[in-house]
């Protein structure tokens, strides 16, 4: 697994616990989290564009997450 892969893994496991839980606060935590999850995904994605691509102009790498 790869990590932008691993990453969206985290976040839907985050999602799931979300689901399972009985508490309000403890149901946006997790999916807060799960947001973090993916925002890391997007900026490892951009990273990783940005290193193969070392001449791409900012706007190609920016629209990831668009």
């Amino acid at each position: 697994m790869n990590p932008p892969d691993a990453y969206q893994q985290r976040a839907s496991e985050c999602l799931a616990f979300a689901d399972q839980s009985p508490d309000v606060d403890d149901r946006m935590t997790w999916r807060e989290l799960a947001l973090c999850w993916l925002r890391l995904s997007d900026h490892a994605e951009q990273f990783r564009y940005r290193a193969r691509h070392p001449n791409a102009t900012a706007g190609a790498a920016s629209s990831f997450g668009s």
